[in-house]
C-alpha cells in the first residue's frame, strides 16, 4: 500500500469512467499479478478508486507515468527483436474470450445455489482473467503517443503532414461498430427484395441479435439488444433512404482511407521496419476493439448474475454491485461478515496492486482521502491533449460520464468525457467534436472520430474536471488544444 506522502510524489496517468466494483475488479486490479506473470508487463504503482457520484458510480484508475514508460520500452524491444511475444498473447486471447462468453451465458440457466452454478462461475471467472491477461497491455500505450510515433517513423516523423499521419494510423480492419453497420445493410438489401417478414430476414435478424446483443453495455449498465430492437433499426432504414446513405458513405470512407494509406506509404518512402511497426499499431487498435466486445459481454454476464442472485435469494441488487468476484459464493451463502464489508464500500473503495503480490483493498472514507490527494497532483495550466482526429470546432460542452448523461446531448454539442465506448456511438454522431481525459492513438474515441470525420482530442487528463456543462469551447484538434470561450 502506498503512503499518502508517496502518492504526492508520483506523476500519475488517469483512466476513469462509469463502473461498478464487480465489473471493474478483474481488469483493473485482480489481474496485475497475473499479467506480470504471463507477459512480464504491469501497471506500476497501480491504484483503483471507486466512488459514488450524483448519477452513478465512477471508477478512477491511476498508474505511474514514468515507470509505465519503461514498460512501453519493453514492448518496443519485443517488436525490435521480432520474438513472437504478441502473437502468443493473441493466440491465447481469442479462445479464452469465446469460452468466457459461452460458459457465462450457460451460467444464467443454473440455479445460484446449485453445484453446476458454482463450477461454471469458477470457469467463467478463470476465462475472463485469461482474456484480460492477454490483452490489458494495450492500455499501457495510451499516454505515449509521441514515443509511439517516434518509434514507428523515426527520422521520417517531421516530414509527415498531420492529416496524412492520421490516415497512416487508421486501422486496416473495420471496427465492430462498422461491422454491425455492414451486416445490418446486408439484411436491408434482402428485406428490400423479399420483405422484412420473410423467413430469410427473420433468421438474419435473429443471428444479428446473437452477434451484437451486447453493443450498449458498459461497466455499470447492461441491456440485451433483442430481435425487436434490430427490427426497429431495419425498419428505419427501409423507411428512410438517407439513413442508408449515411451508413454506405461511412463504409466507403473506410475503403478510401485504406487506399490513401497505401499511397502515403509510397509518398513518404517508408522503410520495411516502419511499415512493420505501423501494421503492428494498426493491429493493436483492432485488438483493443475486439477486447472491448468481450469486455462488454463479460459485464453483461456479471450484472445478469447478480440480478439472478437478487431474484432467487432476495438480496438487494444495488448492494451486490459493490461485491467482488471472490465474494459471490459467500454472498450466495448469505455470509453476514462479507455482506457487512460490501455495505462499507458504498462510501468508497480503494485498491493498491503490485506486480508480484495480491491487491490490498480498503473500504470506506479512505478512498475519498486518496482520491483527493491524487487529483491534486494532476494539474495543468491549459487543456491540452493528443490529436486523435484533426480539425476545429466550436460548440457547447456536454460532460458525459455515463449513459444517464446521454439525454443532455444536442446536435453540434462537444462531448467531454473521461473516455468513450461503443455505447457512446449514438451521441458521437451528434457531436461537433470530442474531448477525452484519457486514451491514445488506439482508443475508441480516436477510432470513431476518424470514422465520423470530426475533431477529437484525447489524453487531456483534466478536461471533464476543468470544463463544465454548457461552457462554450473551442476545440483545436490540429494543435491538441481546448479553450473555454464563455463559461456557462
Amino acid at each position: 500500500m502506498l503512503t499518502k506522502k508517496q502518492v504526492e510524489s508520483i506523476k500519475w496517468y488517469k483512466q476513469s469512467g462509469a463502473g461498478i466494483p464487480l465489473c471493474i475488479e478483474v481488469p483493473l486490479f485482480v489481474i496485475s499479478k497475473r499479467i506480470y506473470k504471463k507477459c512480464g508487463l504491469y501497471f506500476p504503482n497501480d491504484v483503483l478508486i471507486c466512488l459514488k457520484s450524483n448519477n452513478g458510480l465512477i471508477f478512477y484508475h491511476y498508474f505511474d507515468y514514468y515507470l509505465t514508460l519503461k514498460e512501453v520500452e519493453k514492448m518496443f524491444k519485443h517488436l525490435e527483436d521480432n520474438d513472437g511475444f504478441f502473437e502468443k498473447l493473441k493466440k491465447d486471447f481469442y479462445p479464452s474470450a469465446r469460452k468466457m462468453e459461452k460458459i457465462g451465458l450457460d451460467i444464467l440457466d443454473e440455479k445460484v445455489t446449485s453445484i453446476k452454478f458454482t463450477k461454471k462461475y469458477e470457469r467463467f471467472l478463470e476465462c475472463s482473467m485469461k482474456f484480460w491477461e492477454n490483452s490489458l497491455f494495450v492500455d499501457l500505450l495510451d499516454p505515449f503517443e509521441s514515443q509511439i510515433i517516434d518509434f514507428i517513423f523515426d527520422s521520417n516523423k517531421e516530414k509527415i503532414d498531420k492529416k496524412d499521419l492520421n490516415v497512416l494510423l487508421s486501422p486496416d480492419k473495420l471496427s465492430i461498430f462498422q461491422e454491425e453497420q455492414k451486416d445490418i445493410l446486408k439484411i436491408y438489401e434482402i428485406a428490400k427484395k423479399e420483405g422484412s417478414d420473410s423467413l430469410k430476414v427473420k433468421k438474419m435478424i435473429k443471428d444479428h441479435s446473437n452477434n451484437y446483443y451486447w453493443l450498449k453495455n458498459d461497466y455499470e449498465k447492461v441491456e440485451c439488444l433483442d430481435e425487436k430492437y434490430f427490427y426497429e433499426i431495419l425498419n428505419k432504414l427501409l423507411n428512410n433512404s438517407s439513413e442508408v446513405g449515411i451508413l454506405l458513405n461511412g463504409l466507403k470512407k473506410f475503403e478510401e482511407t485504406k487506399k490513401n494509406k497505401t499511397l502515403l506509404i509510397g509518398k513518404y518512402k517508408l522503410n520495411e521496419k516502419s511499415i512493420e511497426y505501423l501494421n503492428f499499431f494498426n493491429w493493436v487498435t483492432s485488438y483493443r476493439d475486439d477486447r472491448k466486445k468481450y469486455n462488454q459481454i463479460s459485464n453483461y454476464i456479471l450484472i445478469k448474475i447478480i440480478e439472478k442472485i437478487s431474484d432467487e435469494l432476495g438480496i438487494d441488487t444495488e448492494l451486490l454491485k459493490y461485491s467482488l468476484h471472490n465474494e459471490i459464493m459467500s454472498v450466495i451463502k448469505k455470509d453476514d461478515k462479507v455482506l457487512s464489508e460490501i455495505k462499507k464500500r458504498k462510501e468508497g473503495l480503494v485498491s493498491f496492486s503490485q506486480k508480484t503480490t495480491e491487491p490490498k483493498t480498503f473500504s470506506g472514507s479512505i478512498a475519498k482521502e486518496y482520491f483527493d490527494i491524487i487529483e491534486k497532483t494532476i494539474t495543468a495550466s491549459e487543456i491540452k491533449g493528443t490529436t486523435a482526429s484533426p480539425g476545429k470546432a466550436i460548440g457547447t460542452a456536454k460532460i458525459i460520464l455515463n449513459q444517464s448523461d446521454f439525454s443532455k446531448m444536442e446536435n453540434g454539442d462537444v462531448i467531454v468525457a473521461s473516455m468513450t465506448r461503443p455505447e457512446y456511438v449514438s451521441i458521437m454522431k451528434m457531436a461537433s467534436a470530442i474531448v477525452t481525459d484519457e486514451g491514445g492513438i488506439t482508443c475508441h474515441a480516436a477510432i470513431v472520430s476518424r470514422e465520423l470525420n470530426i475533431p477529437c482530442i484525447t489524453g487531456t487528463q483534466i478536461a471533464s474536471r476543468s470544463i463544465k456543462d454548457g461552457d462554450l469551447i473551442d476545440v483545436n484538434a490540429d494543435h491538441g488544444l481546448v479553450k473555454i470561450i464563455k463559461k456557462a
